[in-house]
This record gives structure tokens, C-alpha cells and sequence, in this order.
């Protein structure tokens, strides 16, 4: 529902079927089974791209940069808000990174 409701915001730069959500979403799980860096940066706009390559009918010549736009706000919208909520939850719950890695390293020595 977020890429469909995303890809809605874009319908002024390009026309999309209405299953284009769907379509992007199965872009960006067979693209997230690749190796990546931490947060999947540059993996899901390639994914997002390809996928809008695919989708658009009406491909305007500004079309690379437009899509790149699309995906960067797409993973924006979703990345942010679930990062800005873990980091207060985490300082609500006084952890530190250091507490964490020694719990690791207790429970890794148990096992």
C-alpha cells in the first residue's frame, strides 16, 4: 500500500497502472535477496527503477533521473520514520550500544 500510495504521488511526472505497487514491491524483494548495504541504500532504487521502466507508459526523456527521485523518496518514506522510532524507543529504554555487544558476547559465550 505505501509503493502504490508513493507511485500515486508521482502521477503527474508519469502514468502507472494500478497494480504498479504490487509491481514495485516484487521488484524490491527479489532485489533486497541480493548482498547490500546496511539499509539496502542503492539496492532498492535500482529495484524501483527497473520496475518503473517496466510500469510506465508514457516515459518522458528525463525519465533515469525522475525514477532515481521516485525511489530515493519511496525508501526516504519508509526508512526514516522506522530508524527515527528505534532510536526513541532505544533511549527510552536507556540502552547502549555497549550493553548491547556484551550481551552478545555473554550470550555467544554461553552457547
Amino acid at each position: 500500500m505505501n509503493y502504490w500510495a508513493g507511485l500515486e504521488s508521482f502521477k503527474e511526472i508519469y502514468t502507472i497502472p494500478w497494480y504498479g505497487g504490487l509491481v514495485v514491491t516484487v521488484f524490491i524483494a527479489l532485489g533486497m535477496s541480493l548482498p547490500a548495504s546496511p539499509g539496502f541504500i542503492g539496492i532498492i532504487q535500482a529495484a524501483i527503477v527497473t520496475a518503473l521502466s517496466v510500469l510506465v507508459i508514457d516515459k518522458a526523456i528525463t525519465f533515469e533521473s525522475d525514477a532515481l527521485a521516485c525511489g530515493i523518496a519511496l525508501h526516504a518514506t519508509q526508512f526514516i520514520p522506522i530508524t527515527i522510532i528505534g532510536m526513541i524507543y532505544f533511549w527510552k529504554e536507556h540502552l547502549s550500544f555497549k550493553e548491547i555487544s556484551s550481551v552478545q558476547e555473554e550470550e555467544s559465550q554461553e552457547v
